[in-house]
């Protein structure tokens, strides 16, 4: 597992090189808004090669999109249609050939959402940082593939209702918090790496909050990492058990 995780990670897009390294331009920015269209639920593919990455709430419009990258070939592609009523939105970095990020290299995105519509979100990441921070989305299904870095994952918050999760990682740490009026159900594998729970329960193989079979919505998670921490806590946990 951990070969090929590192296999991987050196396998990532990168960028365009001079000699064996990213050749860094200036910082450049860029803002998009997209709007939300006759889409009544959008699903949202997000495919970053290496970088930092922020999913939040708080659009006025589909998705406020913020950039900051200075290689030029990492400039990422926007896309978004509509087609009977469900909307599909594609952010994606290019996969522009080469070996490695240069020192220095910056690729960082902020992106904003609606918490107007159901939405489906879909994250494909290679190495680098991400803090998703969902709870105030109308969120129903969330796929997380993260190759190397760290990742935080917010749940808590007004308007998760029923969703389904799946969360792998490769080589760092996961951190899930989720909230405590909401009934939560958790498969987890952590490969060889460590497991930590905070304000859960064991049922069986899975782990539950005291709300779980008390509400009318489940939030329902699977979380895989390979190599590394899983640490899960409800909104009200203060201590590791």
């Amino acid at each position: 597992m951990a070969l090929a995780v590192a296999l991987m990670a050196l396998s990532l897009p990168s960028c365009v090189i001079s000699g064996d390294r990213c050749e860094l331009v200036d910082l450049r920015t860029e803002n998009h808004s997209i709007e939300l269209g006759d889409a009544e639920s959008v699903v949202i593919d997000v495919d970053m090669g290496i970088g930092e990455l922020v999913i939040r709430s708080g659009a006025k419009s589909l998705a406020e999109l913020e950039f900051a990258y200075n290689v030029a070939e990492w400039r990422p592609e926007v896309s978004y249609e509509v087609v009977g009523g469900k909307g599909r939105l594609f952010i994606t970095q290019p996969d522009a050939k080469g070996q490695s990020a240069s020192a220095g290299a910056r690729n960082e995105w902020k992106l904003s959402l609606t918490e107007d519509v159901p939405l489906e979100i879909n994250v494909d990441m290679g190495v680098g940082e991400a803090t998703l921070t969902l709870g105030d989305l109308m969120l129903t299904d969330l796929e997380v593939d993260h190759g190397v870095g760290d990742v935080t994952i917010d749940l808590s918050g007004s308007s998760i209702g029923d969703m389904t999760g799946v969360i792998d990682g490769g080589i760092g740490s996961i951190t899930v918090v989720v909230p405590s009026a909401v009934g939560v159900r958790i498969d987890a594998d952590t490969g060889i790496g460590s497991f930590n729970a905070c304000g859960l329960k064991k049922s069986g193989n899975s782990l539950v909050n005291d709300a779980y079979d008390e509400t009318d919505s489940t939030i329902r998670l699977s979380i895989d990492a390979g190599i590394g921490k899983i640490t899960v806590e409800t909104d009200e946990a203060s201590v590791s058990i």
